[in-house]
């Protein structure tokens, strides 16, 4: 699982940077479409600020964890299918990576306006289908950012 969360984490980062410039395209290789139809589609009208703030650098992340794990099996014309889906959970905080090593920033940053504007929750969900004899990848079929105790 370690291997696993390392590899999200990285999909997560490249993910997250491409939604921040609007890069939709490049995204089509590992993004299911419809998925990359539907970010391209909730990031209309969104502020430019807004949608930079979507980019996530993997020492921002102060939490990571895999929050389900899902097998579905199926058996079609004498061949099974094994599909393993992942939605892996992350707290961020930008940031984080440059003042982890300063606890008194962090316990200043608590119960700041700053910190509410610099935390974010991420939620990604991988999914790999396996076929005898056949190379798969692993493909993300959900992506969900947000911020909590935003008042706007």
């Amino acid at each position: 699982m370690p291997e696993f969360m390392n590899g999200a984490k990285k999909a997560i980062e490249v993910i997250s940077h491409l939604m921040s410039k609007g890069d939709y395209a490049a995204m089509e290789n590992f993004v299911e479409p419809v998925v990359v139809a539907s970010i391209k589609d909730s990031l209309k009208g969104t502020s430019l600020r807004d949608q930079q703030e979507l980019a996530v650098d993997i020492p921002d992340i102060m939490v990571s964890f895999p929050h389900s794990i899902e097998t579905l099996f199926r058996t079609e014309d004498a061949e099974v299918q094994r599909r393993i889906d992942i939605l892996v959970v992350c707290h961020v905080l930008k940031g984080w990576g440059l003042t982890k090593e300063s606890t008194e920033v962090v316990v200043e940053l608590r119960d700041s306006e700053e910190m509410k504007r610099k935390v974010q929750f991420v939620n990604y969900q991988f999914s790999r289908t396996y076929v005898e004899a056949k190379e798969s990848s692993w493909l993300v079929t959900g992506v969900h950012h947000f911020k909590p105790n935003v008042e706007e």
